[in-house]
């Protein structure tokens, strides 16, 4: 669903995977969003999350703008 959804609200969505898990992007713009499933969960994480109202929950210092729903 989840990538149904992201094909159909992206014109020219590129896909790729690394790391066992989906990655979506744009030409020119980079990877905008990535998910991976867990066994009682599922973690969608958003590269430039902090650019999102309301801006998601999970983060670190290390990823500065990157956000993270589980």
């Amino acid at each position: 669903r989840l990538d149904a959804l992201i094909e159909h609200n992206v014109p020219d969505v590129r896909k790729a995977v690394r790391w066992n898990s989906p990655f979506y992007g744009v030409e020119g713009q980079g990877w905008f969003v990535s998910f991976h499933v867990f066994t009682h969960y599922l973690k969608v994480t958003f590269f430039s999350g902090t650019s999102l109202r309301p801006i998601p929950p999970g983060g670190t210092a290390k990823s500065k703008d990157v956000r993270w729903i589980d």
